[in-house]
């Protein structure tokens, strides 16, 4: 029956039931069950130990990469941040220390535009020029219509398609476009310019 358990049992097993002598046949399935619980304790000892050693040796190899890991990404988030320019801040109150726009000279490249439209200029032309360009153009059509004598109010085109009336600047009083002091009128008469 020995011979029986030892081959059905797992191989390491095998070696400790056959050594078992065939006249002590009175020996109990706990008495055997013990046995082979010593034997296993006595071959997987050394061996948990080994693994042991070895799982401890993995984990203290882990921890020296990722602290490398950590060392050179600090490193080079030091050397990464040094080229980085100030940003400087600015706020409202900052802001609200400089004058106006209109007040630096600065006028809308909307209103340069709007105006030499209104005075036949083929914008595709206009397209991609610097302000200074359409600014500078602003005094040839202004000399140019007053030696036409044309009308003495010319329409300035409304941005907005919900606003129902459309305002009118008088030739005499834009001196200069740039400075955006022109006064407004709203519509009082049809023009003949659309």
């Amino acid at each position: 029956m020995l011979w029986n358990l030892a081959t059905l049992g797992p191989s390491q097993y095998a070696t400790y039931i056959a050594t078992i002598h065939p006249d002590n046949n009175r020996e109990t399935v706990g008495s055997v069950a013990n046995k082979l619980r010593n034997y296993e304790s006595i071959i997987n000892g050394p061996m948990q130990a080994q693994v042991s050693a070895v799982a401890k040796e993995l984990r203290e190899e882990m921890r020296e990469m990722r602290e490398e890991v950590t060392e050179k990404m600090e490193e080079m988030m030091r050397r990464n941040s040094s080229h980085v320019a100030p940003v400087r801040v600015t706020g409202p109150r900052v802001r609200a220390q400089q004058p106006p726009a209109r007040e630096r000279g600065y006028t809308p490249r909307a209103d340069l535009w709007y105006f030499l439209r209104d005075h036949g200029e083929d914008m595709g032309r206009w397209d991609g020029k610097p302000t200074s360009a359409l600014a500078a153009r602003v005094p040839e059509l202004k000399e140019r219509n007053t030696n036409r004598g044309g009308s003495t109010k010319m329409k300035v085109a409304s941005t907005s398609h919900d606003q129902a009336a459309r305002y009118y600047r008088s030739e005499d009083d834009m001196s200069d476009p740039r400075e955006g002091t022109s006064t407004m009128y709203s519509q009082e008469g049809n023009n003949d310019r659309c």
